[in-house]
């Protein structure tokens, strides 16, 4: 079978199958809100909650406020609801993660409620209207663009995973390993130390790890094929880089180029790059260029 059309088929039956869960979610959270407003009286105060704005609640009746807007009480007591109020305004995790950094407590859950109330209320205010139908869109959007990063990143982790199993075979193959040290971490000869880790993905050190003599050179695995977020990786690959030494060999191992990656790329310190497709298979000696540049120009390790 294609491997593409078999990777996009099951990309859409997970896409598919997470929204229809998603909005069968909603609904029993639309449901059960309504029932605690109903038995609760307190909860239903909706138009004095942190963030509501006199115009937008003005537009709004009663049910209709208790599904637009958090409320202190109802978040307090029942944390489950607060993607369901994020959500349908639409504000991306990491956004709202970023408006309420530093604060903690009752202050911290004050400025949540006041940052997700807000934005509905312009969105209300803007649409001169609840539409609930229109609100679900935006949570089912909200949820999908999350799914989408998980599922860029799983790709990523599996690209990464590929390489460092590949690697490893590579060096037992060649007999450059003394001995290894836990899961990822090898004392190879030449007294050199490779260790998997997330900063940076591949490190060699000169010495063993737990000394960290010196990183001598690192392998940076950005695995993603999006070229939507090709300059984000980029940007993280320059952070690595500007942590290690200045003598430090640095490579990196890229799923995608586009021609705004490539300008970024000229202007980084780096000592070679490599296309993964071609890499894991050796397509014209990819394989083969990586590891005679890493090993026996980087590490100054002789393998036949």
């Amino acid at each position: 079978m294609n491997t593409l059309v078999e990777e996009m088929a099951n990309r859409a039956i997970e896409f598919g199958d997470c929204t229809i869960n998603h909005m069968a979610e909603r609904y029993r959270h639309s449901e059960i809100i309504l029932k605690i407003a109903e038995e609760r009286g307190p909860l239903t105060d909706w138009r004095n909650a942190p963030g509501v704005c006199p115009d937008a609640a003005a537009l709004l009746n009663e049910a209709q406020g208790l599904l637009a807007f958090a409320t202190v009480e109802l978040v307090r007591k029942h944390p489950e609801f607060k993607k369901y109020f994020r959500e349908q305004s639409g504000i991306p995790t990491k956004r709202i993660g970023q408006q309420i950094k530093g604060l903690k407590g009752e202050c911290r859950e004050t400025a949540w409620i006041e940052f997700v109330n807000s934005v509905c209320s312009r969105i209300i205010k803007e649409k001169k209207e609840w539409n609930q139908g229109y609100h679900d869109f935006l949570a089912a959007s909200s949820r999908v663009v999350s799914l989408d990063g998980t599922m860029r990143n799983r790709v990523g982790q599996e690209a990464e995973s590929k390489v460092k199993n590949k690697l490893v075979t590579w060096l037992q193959e060649k007999e450059l390993v003394e001995k290894s040290i836990g899961k990822n971490e090898y004392l190879l000869i030449s007294d050199i130390t490779l260790k998997f880790a997330s900063e940076p993905d591949i490190g060699f050190y000169r010495g063993t790890f737990l000394k960290k003599e010196k990183l001598i050179a690192i392998v940076e695995i950005k695995g993603g094929k999006d070229p939507a977020g090709a300059l984000e990786r980029i940007g993280a690959l320059e952070k690595t880089m500007n942590e290690v030494p200045n003598e430090c060999w640095c490579f990196a191992i890229l799923g995608v180029t586009t021609k705004s990656m490539n300008e970024r790329l000229e202007k980084l310190k780096l000592s070679d790059r490599f296309d993964l497709e071609k890499l894991l298979v050796n397509e014209n000696g990819e394989w083969d260029k990586f590891t005679t540049r890493v090993f026996k120009d980087a590490l100054r390790i002789n393998y036949g």
